[in-house]
């Protein structure tokens, strides 16, 4: 018989980081917090959001506001359309660091900002 975890338990797989709330129990393939529940597989942020907020709707999909993948925190969290969550992810301008994104600062093969890497190799 599985066992099926606790609220409780579910909330001791978040870790505070910043203003993010950072779940660290597992992952999906793109990268979202998820656990099983009654059989089904229940992605974490929607959890806190519906637990702490309320009803998402069935139409409407989760944007990060922080761009964090793994935050559950609930005052990261808007429901949206799937449209304006896709409309909003194109407009992302800056990378996680605050580097303005042009051509000639991001590879084109990963998408990742040369800046943060020349930085990161001169630590």
């Amino acid at each position: 018989m599985v066992r099926r975890r606790t609220d409780a338990e579910l909330y001791d797989r978040v870790e505070v980081a910043g203003d993010c709330w950072l779940w660290t129990g597992s992952r999906d393939s793109h990268g979202y917090g998820h656990f099983k529940r009654d059989g089904r597989i229940v992605r974490a942020h929607r959890w806190f959001y519906e637990n702490l907020v309320g009803d998402i709707g069935a139409d409407l999909t989760i944007d990060h506001l922080c761009r964090v993948k793994l935050c559950v925190n609930p005052d990261h969290l808007e429901p949206v359309t799937r449209g304006e969550n896709i409309r909003r992810g194109q407009k992302r301008h800056v990378c996680k660091n605050g580097h303005r994104r042009f051509p000639w600062n991001v590879y084109s093969s990963n998408g990742r900002c040369r800046i943060c890497d020349k930085e990161r190799h001169h630590k």
